[in-house]
């Protein structure tokens, strides 16, 4: 496979090099009929078309009208429709709320609740995006935000339960067709209006003092999210290099490190996808209330929009359209006195992220808000839908591509 992965970046930098002309046509053909006859790649099967920039003609074309696994290219699409159709200048907005109010105690006599609308950028990313990833604020910057504002509003007890609200998109984590194993890891990350961190944790792994010894497992930035069961074990230095692997069951919290780590080796980092971003966020909204001297009386848990719940509404809509009347909406949350606001970036920055690292939660993400924005619902399928009203402006028809995400990830 990582043969192959060079062969095709070999044949790309050949072709995006090309400077065709007439003469050089037969040229261009023999060559890369050359690079695919290579034994390598000779069994896959290759999608090629070269155009001439100067008078349009195709130069070179195999299989140029099969349809072939888009990948990340699918991100393209994504951020071309939501820049098009929702703009760079669109702000999320994450908000602490509650139907409660604060007495003159600071007792606030209702739930909590934490309210996402999509916002990517819920952790430590440096912004605006510059030649590479970094991360210079706490992974949950965001969150220690709105409990500090909640702290200057007076609060001090809460008497309800601290609900974490994801519901502005309904509860669809994964897309279809991705594969198992890559839901362990950050690229497969759940999907959530509320996320943090990228809906991952960092584990690193480090070699214990004394050979034979458990290596140290580290998680940030919520320590206690996953129960860990470590059997990494510390080697002689200069034996063989750390061989780590790592092991979580969808549905669990449970994660098993297995393997061997040398003495003096500079240790390894991962990040791992969480299983429920919104209960994730609550979980740790609580520790940061709690260190700041906030008492929660209640439970943290999570409120999803479910899939039952748009089939329910669509029913009841379609038999109130056929009675003769209007569609009736879904009934409407009770009015929340919003506590605390952070408003992100402009959504520009993220499309530039998106498209420059192969974010593939991110792109999930606005796929879902340009479904939410146009009137399709907050879904893949609503999402879908818009883009592919967009494309017809520019003469694709359906039987030209197929998506099933906003990333490119399914298979």
């Amino acid at each position: 496979m990582l043969r192959a992965s060079k062969f095709c970046c070999l044949l790309l930098t050949f072709l995006l090099s090309l400077q065709v002309v007439a003469s050089d046509h037969k040229a261009t053909q023999k060559r890369i009929e050359q690079l695919l006859a290579e034994p390598d790649v000779a069994k896959a099967v290759w999608g090629i078309e070269v155009v001439d920039l100067l008078n349009g003609k195709t130069v070179y074309s195999l299989n140029a009208d099969k349809l072939f696994i888009p990948a990340s290219n699918t991100k393209l699409f994504t951020t071309a429709v939501v820049l098009s159709l929702i703009g760079p200048e669109y702000r999320f907005h994450t908000t602490l709320e509650s139907t409660g109010t604060i007495d003159h105690y600071g007792r606030l006599a209702g739930d909590l609740v934490i309210v996402g609308r999509g916002d990517p950028n819920l952790s430590g990313r440096t912004l605006p995006y510059n030649l590479r990833t970094e991360r210079k604020m706490p992974p949950v910057g965001v969150l220690e935000e709105l409990a500090d504002q909640l702290v200057a509003r007076g609060v001090k007890v809460i008497d309800g339960d601290l609900v974490a609200d994801d519901s502005y998109f309904l509860f669809q984590r994964y897309g279809e067709g991705w594969a198992q194993d890559d839901l362990l890891w950050e690229w497969g990350a759940p999907v959530s209006a509320l996320t943090i961190n990228d809906s991952v944790m960092f584990v690193s792994v480090m070699p214990a003092d004394r050979i034979g010894e458990r290596a140290f497992v580290s998680i940030s930035p919520f320590a206690d999210y996953y129960r860990i069961e470590n059997r990494v074990a510390t080697t002689p230095a200069g034996s063989e290099p750390r061989k780590l692997f790592i092991n979580r069951e969808p549905g669990s919290n449970q994660l098993t490190i297995w393997g061997t780590i040398p003495l003096g080796d500079p240790g390894a980092t991962e990040a791992l996808a969480i299983e429920d971003p919104a209960e994730f966020a609550g979980k740790l909204m609580r520790d940061l209330l709690e260190k700041r001297g906030i008492v929660v009386y209640g439970r943290v848990r999570t409120q999803h929009a479910e899939l039952s719940s748009l089939y329910t509404f669509h029913a009841t809509a379609t038999a109130s359209a056929g009675g003769g009347t209007d569609a009736v909406p879904p009934p409407l949350l009770p009015l929340r006195n919003v506590l605390a606001d952070h408003q992100s970036v402009p959504l520009g920055q993220d499309l530039k992220v998106i498209n420059k690292v192969s974010q593939n939660l991110h792109a999930e993400l606005i796929l879902r808000l340009l479904g939410r924005e146009w009137g399709r619902n907050g879904t893949v399928d609503g999402g879908l839908e818009v883009m592919r009203g967009w494309l017809l402006q520019f003469d694709l028809r359906p039987d030209e591509y197929v998506f099933h995400d906003g990333s490119g990830l399914s298979r």
